[in-house]
């Protein structure tokens, strides 16, 4: 085990090659955006966000009607326009959509 600030981390479990095949699968799941020179601005002026990245990152999912923002942090994102989740959260919410689905996809094949 390493330490990292006092805290023992377990080596890297993935190749790189594996890391970046994963992070192209999240890609095809969920839409990474870029910012526009107008969502930096208007990120500049949200007092209301005391991170400029986190008012940034709120500016784009407002621009792409963002269904979620997915971080770790969710408390820096209660004056957010759109819901902040973890990313447990998000697999929860995944899972729960996924069972209603299947849920009515069997009650629409009953006789």
């Amino acid at each position: 085990r390493k330490m990292i600030n006092g805290d023992p981390v377990n080596e890297l479990l993935m190749t790189s090659s594996e890391v970046r095949e994963s992070i192209r699968d999240i890609c095809q799941l969920l839409t990474v955006v870029g910012a526009s020179n107008d969502q930096i601005l208007e990120a500049i002026d949200r007092e209301d966000f005391s991170d400029f990245e986190d008012a940034l990152q709120d500016e784009c999912a407002k621009a792409v009607d963002a269904d979620y923002i997915v971080t770790g942090n969710i408390k820096d994102f209660r004056y957010s326009g759109i819901p902040a989740v973890t990313p447990d959260m998000l697999l929860q919410i995944i899972g729960q959509k996924y069972s209603e689905e299947v849920e009515k996809m069997g009650k629409d094949n009953r006789p």
